[in-house]
């Protein structure tokens, strides 16, 4: 549930990217042109014979399509770089998430076992260490709820290693 949640934010956002890119480059658009060029580019939309004519190629309404495609060009590119960007930013959000599980679940490991050796000493305080970080200094991209499991977690280790002394 909370997949589909995030999905359908994600998509949300992603649309609301595409709708503001949109939004600038028409403010571009009508700053550039003036409304003689509009005008003859509106004309050439609406006049039927500029759609089919002896010489297509050389209809105003292709004339006017040619002077666009530039922005045209702007305007895709500004909209794929938003949603590359807002991908990447999500796959990262989602990489950090599932690397702070990973090293969770082996610091826990690694405090369920009774120390034997000194190796194993080691690995706890290194487990300790890494559980403390994410408790105290969790990275920004790191969602509410793990940075609390992280604190759950320290607080647990800490109330059964003191009641053990």
């Amino acid at each position: 549930m909370r997949r589909a949640i995030e999905t359908a934010i994600f998509l949300l956002l992603s649309l609301l990217a595409g709708a503001l890119v949109l939004a600038v480059c028409t403010l571009l658009i009508m700053a550039l042109f003036t409304p003689e060029r509009l005008a003859v580019f509106s004309s050439a939309l609406l006049d039927p014979g500029t759609w089919i004519g002896e010489d297509f190629s050389g209809s105003k309404l292709i004339e006017a399509l040619s002077k666009l495609t530039g922005i045209f060009t702007l305007i895709g590119a500004s909209i794929a770089a938003v949603i590359a960007w807002i991908v990447s930013n999500h796959r990262r959000k989602e990489a950090e998430g599932v690397q702070f599980r990973e090293y969770m679940k082996w610091s826990v490991e690694r405090f369920s076992q009774p120390e034997k050796t000194d190796e194993q000493y080691l690995e706890q305080v290194f487990a300790y260490m890494l559980i403390r970080r994410y408790a105290e200094e969790a990275p920004n991209l790191l969602e509410p709820a793990d940075r609390k499991l992280a604190k759950q977690i320290l607080e647990l280790i800490d109330e059964v290693t003191t009641s053990d002394t």
